[in-house]
């Protein structure tokens, strides 16, 4: 598959880092954990098995896991992957692919997905989808009927670029109406015209079905707007969605902003764009990525991709974790916390996917560089005092190779135990990458 030039920008390589670089600060807030068990639970083989999962994995039922990978040796378009758990424990999990893609007309490069209650899978894929521009697609997987074994495919939107969006990012959410929403990073100008991203929802037609109408909630307009906007859209009720745009806003970051966070609220037959927070880039963080998490109180939790503690030469790369905690009554403005600065070197950096809870309230995510092998990492984090650094512990450092990841992009997912859940990008036998698990 030839890659689009933006994705030099979204989200990975999207970075002020230098592979390799040696970060010499001292960790703070740092412990050593004790020994979770982590095992890798596949590896992917190349060839028609898919090759670098980025976006993750979501639960299923019965156990299963469900994922995409960038590409693979057959037609390069990528795959959705199946694992199952094995029903003699020790044996092997089993991948099933659900979906190889065709490019260019059935798209490719998928990433995260979302599942319904009724088991139904939806996802988008970064370009292709057969128009002129191949500017990516909104898809569907039915799972099969009884007695049937093959899954059903729907193309819900093909983007088109110019006032349409262009190359969608992240994945999608599905509200209880089976409204589809989501974002691109290119797209929302006219003809002819990249555009900074959209942020778009898809209305299944209540008389024909398979028919969905595009309906585009904002276009960004980079300054003092956001732009490129990342990750999936967090809900907020029926009408209100959270989301990050990795450029944009008032700071200065390589002369594209340092990134935003922002609200859409309904108001009768359209949304209205509020911008709760403006990265600044340097210690403040910049490149806000992936999706946003709330707590029972409101408050938005996300990371940045750069930002936080200089590096030897500077530059801030090392990535930060934050809180927005909503205005009070009365205010409008959100009050923003620096929860974890990453340190470099063993302590990891550049985190780029979203964070998780657990039922106690810790954190959980991953960096792709950095650690004991700098191969990456997984970490929590546990709150201390009020106003007081939270503690971060490394759960596993990847080292690559034959029975190990490296490179996490995605987030983790934590099942009903606290099991966590994820992928790395490269690693395994072949370094095509793996799906892992820690126990705790």
């Amino acid at each position: 598959m030839q890659r689009h030039p933006v994705l030099d920008m979204i989200p990975r390589a999207r970075r002020n880092v230098i592979a390799g670089a040696a970060l010499a600060v001292a960790a703070t807030a740092q412990a050593v954990a004790a020994g979770p068990n982590f095992s890798t639970l596949y590896e992917f083989p190349g060839s028609a098995h898919g090759v670098n999962p980025e976006a993750g994995v979501i639960l299923g039922p019965n156990g299963s896991l469900y994922g995409t990978t960038d590409s693979d040796d057959i037609n390069a378009g990528g795959i959705v992957f199946q694992l199952s758990p094995p029903l003699t424990t020790g044996r092997a999990w089993t991948q099933k692919i659900l979906k190889r893609f065709l490019e260019p007309r059935q798209g490719g490069y998928p990433l995260g997905l979302f599942a319904t209650s009724s088991g139904v899978l939806y996802g988008l894929t970064l370009d292709g989808g057969g128009t002129p521009s191949g500017s990516g697609i909104v898809f569907s997987l039915t799972p099969p009927a009884t007695g049937q074994t093959q899954w059903t495919t729907a193309t819900l939107h093909r983007f088109r670029g110019g006032s349409d969006g262009d190359l969608p990012s992240g994945s999608v959410i599905v509200d209880d109406n089976g409204v589809v929403s989501g974002t691109t990073i290119l797209g929302g100008a006219g003809p002819g015209l990249d555009g900074y991203g959209v942020a778009f929802s898809l209305t299944p037609s209540e008389t024909q079905p398979g028919v969905w109408t595009e309906t585009i909630l904002h276009r960004f307009t980079s300054s003092p707007d956001g732009a490129t906007p990342g990750g999936a859209l967090l809900p907020s009720g029926a009408s209100v969605r959270f989301g990050v745009t990795t450029t944009g806003g008032t700071g200065i970051c390589s002369d594209v902003g340092c990134g935003t966070v922002y609200q859409l609220r309904q108001n009768d037959d359209h949304w209205l764009r509020t911008i709760i927070y403006q990265f600044q880039g340097g210690a403040d963080g910049s490149v806000p990525v992936d999706r946003l998490i709330a707590d029972a109180g409101g408050s938005l939790y996300g990371v940045t991709a750069n930002g936080g503690l200089p590096g030897p030469n500077g530059q801030y790369f090392t990535g930060t974790v934050f809180r927005l905690d909503p205005p009070p009554t009365g205010a409008s403005r959100w009050t923003k916390t620096i929860l974890y600065e990453f340190q470099g070197n063993d302590d990891g950096y550049l985190p780029e996917g979203s964070l998780a809870f657990d039922a106690n309230g810790a954190l959980y995510g991953t960096t792709e560089l950095g650690g004991a092998s700098y191969g990456g990492t997984v970490f929590k984090l546990t709150a201390n005092a009020p106003g007081q650094p939270w503690t971060k512990t490394i759960l596993h450092n990847f080292r690559g190779g034959a029975g190990d990841g490296a490179n996490p992009t995605g987030p983790v997912t934590l099942d009903a135990n606290g099991t966590l859940f994820g992928t790395t990008l490269h690693g395994g036998s072949t370094n095509d990458g793996t799906v892992y698990r820690i126990t705790r």
